[in-house]
């Protein structure tokens, strides 16, 4: 008995390293860079130390690997150790171990670990930074050998970053892709600054609701009438246009209509002036026009240069902010 407990004690400390080793290097990729800088401005020595470790990503991960693949040859032997006592053969003991320890390590050094840091990975990579900083300068001469092998073999073949410094959109759209890699940006956050740089891309004409399918009204039309239309949508502004749809006006602000009465009273005499931009102007222009001239809401027109302009469709700030965060429910 005495001869078998030091073996179960390197099984079960060989078992529970591989995974520690597996869910901190999960951690690590899950690790909120931003949350971390903060911490570190604020001088807390704990996220320091962090930031120490992942500031060196390449020897880090190389480390841990290392510790993975110790920790697993240790529960290995020890159970190696163990079965061959108890089997004629070595071949027998090996085929067991194999057996017994590829779902432990799936279960145990994998799944779980993983999951487990996954989901806390601000918390728990900071709480067991000192495991990890002990392994990061015990197998530092092995893993700085690794690092550098891996960089090498990753050099040979490898896409080419731009210089620093060209400015250039491909240029941008490296450092957003290295940004989303390294943890600095969500998915949401990387979505929308690609969704930004593709607004100059996209004329008003890709993202306007065609005028025969907007909400309008004839300038013909009574207050009555409009609230009765208002009932059943939630609009704060109404394009009103004169004889044809494609000859808007102006628009109707429900902030304009009397709180009572007055439901007789022609809309025309409460429409303020509409804000008309050409069909193939740019998003980001359309944008800055609109925040420069404080709209909400835009009449893209075929031609400027007729008047009434010939309406083609409306195009609203949400449509604008659609396009860079997606859908909103509620505005």
């Amino acid at each position: 008995m005495t001869e078998i407990l030091p073996l179960v004690e390197l099984l079960l400390l060989g078992l529970l390293g591989a995974g520690f080793f597996a869910g901190y290097e999960t951690g690590i990729y899950c690790l909120n860079r931003h949350r971390l800088r903060l911490r570190v401005a604020r001088r807390d020595r704990a996220a320091m130390l962090v930031q120490r470790l992942v500031g060196s990503p390449r020897r880090l991960i190389a480390s841990i690997l290392l510790g993975t693949n110790i920790s697993v040859y240790l529960s290995t032997v020890a159970l190696t150790s163990y079965l061959a006592r108890q089997t004629a053969t070595r071949e027998s003991a090996d085929l067991i171990a194999t057996v017994i320890l590829a779902p432990a390590f799936f279960v145990f050094a994998e799944i779980i670990p993983k999951n487990f840091f996954r989901v806390r990975a601000d918390t728990l990579v900071v709480r067991y930074r000192w495991p990890a900083a002990l392994a990061h300068v015990i197998l530092a001469v092995p893993a700085a050998i690794l690092s550098a092998a891996g960089t090498f073999i990753g050099s040979v073949g490898a896409k080419k970053s731009p210089p620093a410094g060209s400015g250039g959109r491909s240029d941008l759209l490296y450092h957003i892709s290295e940004a989303r890699e390294r943890g600095y940006l969500s998915r949401f956050q990387d979505k929308a600054v690609v969704n930004v740089l593709q607004l100059s891309e996209k004329k008003l004409r890709d993202v306007m609701i065609p005028i025969d399918r907007a909400v309008t009204v004839s300038g013909t039309a009574t207050v009555g009438d409009v609230r009765e239309m208002l009932k059943s949508r939630c609009f704060s502004r109404v394009p009103v246009y004169s004889g044809e749809r494609d000859r808007v006006t102006g628009f109707l602000h429900i902030l304009d209509m009397p709180l009572r009465g007055g439901d007789d009273r022609p809309v025309k005499d409460l429409l303020r002036p509409p804000f008309f931009l050409a069909a193939d102007t740019p998003l980001h222009a359309a944008l800055g026009a609109m925040q420069s001239g404080r709209r909400h809401m835009v009449i893209v027109a075929d031609s400027i240069g007729a008047s009434p302009p010939v309406t083609l469709g409306i195009v609203t700030l949400k449509d604008i902010v659609e396009e860079i965060v997606g859908e909103l429910d509620a505005w």
